[in-house]
Parts: structure tokens; C-alpha cells; sequence
């Protein structure tokens, strides 16, 4: 699993508080299995207003374990913290996501609750169609090497936001 140790721990630690709208997300749990690491824990909630509570009960339970930490950024609908232990250091963020699911989340001891690798995938797709940094097409060659072909892919982020057109945002890049 591509996680660094202080990575871990964290996720140890705040486990318990995942719920059905508080679930982790991003690169870190897309590459769970494959060699990229994250440089963050992204934690994924249903609506903007969920952020601030579920981000001060996770800060709260950090730090009980003994972690130290730092809030950096702490707006409506977005919360990220400077983790630190042991000389190890990592970001964790909680922001919202569109409810628009393919599968449900899976739920295990390690997670807590996590967004279904597919669905990690399609927001992969989303999120290289309107920015331009080199982890996203690490991922998306894993996601096509590993996974299934990019194509049913682009085809499902078509669907996820409404109105939005994955492929062209593609095209359009160049």
C-alpha cells in the first residue's frame, strides 16, 4: 500500500469518524495498491456545511494521539491541516464532493470509509480534464494499465457533474 508511515497512523487514528458522508478519497486511496504516493489525505463530505465539524472532530481525535497539528486553511467548505509526528509530516484535507456516486462506498477497519476506486477514477479523469499536473496522467496510465481501458472511463465523467463533458474538456487541452 502506498502509504507513508505518519499516513498510517493518521489514518488509525480517525478511522471511527468515517461516516456514509465523511469517507477518505483522492490519489492516496486510488494508488492504495499501486507504487504513486500522495502527499496528502483528501477526505471527501456530502455537503459544505458536514466540513467544519467532521474536520474539528478529526483534529481533535489527532490530536489526543499525540499528533500536532496545524490548520492552515479553514473557509466555508474547505479545511486543511499541517500533520506532524515524529518527524514526519503530511497535509489532510476536507472538502465536498458531488453526490453523484457509481458504487457505494466501501467500508473496511484501515479507511473507515472510502470512495469505491472506480468512482476515484472517474473523478481522476475530471480532475486531469481541468488541470495540468503530472500525477494526474501517472494515475490515469495506472488507471488504464490497472484497472480498464480510459474510454468507459471518460465515458462515466461525462455523467459526473450533470452537463459536463469530460471528453471535450480532453479535447480541447490538446
Amino acid at each position: 500500500m502506498a502509504l507513508t508511515p505518519i499516513q498510517k497512523d493518521i489514518m488509525l487514528s480517525i478511522a471511527g469518524n468515517r461516516s456514509d458522508t465523511s469517507y477518505i478519497a483522492g490519489g492516496l486511496v486510488l494508488n492504495m495498491d499501486w507504487p504513486r504516493m500522495s502527499d496528502d489525505i483528501d477526505i471527501f463530505h456530502d455537503t459544505d456545511e458536514e466540513i467544519g465539524s467532521a474536520a474539528d472532530a478529526d483534529i481533535e481525535k489527532l490530536r489526543a494521539d499525540g499528533f500536532i497539528v496545524s490548520v492552515e486553511i479553514n473557509i466555508y467548505g474547505c479545511v486543511e491541516a499541517s500533520v506532524v509526528r515524529g518527524g514526519e509530516h503530511t497535509i489532510v484535507q476536507w472538502m465536498s464532493e458531488t453526490r453523484t456516486r457509481f458504487f457505494p462506498l466501501v467500508r473496511d477497519e484501515e479507511w473507515g470509509a472510502r470512495l469505491h476506486r472506480v468512482d476515484l477514477a472517474v473523478n481522476k479523469v475530471l480532475a486531469a480534464s481541468t488541470r495540468t499536473k503530472a500525477r494526474d496522467y501517472v494515475d490515469l496510465l495506472m488507471i488504464d494499465t490497472h484497472m480498464c481501458p480510459l474510454g468507459p472511463v471518460i465515458m462515466a465523467a461525462a455523467g459526473k457533474p450533470p452537463h459536463f463533458d469530460a471528453a471535450q474538456q480532453c479535447r480541447s487541452r490538446g
